[in-house]
């Protein structure tokens, strides 16, 4: 399912502006956003990769309204999704962006097939069923995650934060 909300704020739209213009540059900006000790604390434990991938994911489907995209998951021959992701539709395809910054689908199965160890990988629709229940998903957090993120990519990208 896409979603598409009506706005994301400045900092969304300088986003989603990038993602169009240079997906691998966007990655990069959000990969280092998230990247700090200031970010890593807001997750209070846990890290992008070992169950705060959701919160992001929440995080930046906040930040995306406007853009076509969906929430994916990334399952292996367990239960549980592996990781959770954004997957953004734009002209030349779609893009994942989560921590570890943009890159394709392919590009995304073949590093949780090759480094991360995962047997058969596969993108799915993001479904609350799939994700474990100690998982981190406090809307609340994924607010604030938001908001930090969001405050992060306006001052790199020189855009005036409201």
């Amino acid at each position: 399912m896409a979603i598409t909300t009506p706005s994301g704020g400045p900092a969304g739209g300088a986003l989603v502006r990038l993602l169009h213009e240079n997906p691998r540059a966007a990655g990069r900006l959000v990969h280092a956003a998230v990247w700090t000790d200031e970010a890593l604390a807001l997750l209070g434990g846990c890290g992008w990769n070992d169950g705060g991938c959701v919160l992001l994911t929440s995080a930046l489907s906040r930040l995306l309204a406007g853009q076509a995209h969906r929430t994916v998951a990334l399952l292996g021959r367990g239960p549980w999704a592996q990781h959770a992701l954004v997957e953004v539709a734009l002209d030349g395809g779609a893009w994942c962006l989560d921590s570890d910054g943009a890159a394709t689908r392919d590009e995304v199965l073949h590093h949780w097939r090759t480094v991360e160890r995962v047997s058969d990988p596969i993108l799915v629709e993001l479904d609350d069923a799939l994700i474990h229940p100690e998982t981190p998903r406090d809307p609340d957090l994924a607010d604030r995650v938001a908001a930090y993120l969001g405050d992060r990519l306006a001052a790199a990208t020189g855009v005036v934060s409201s």
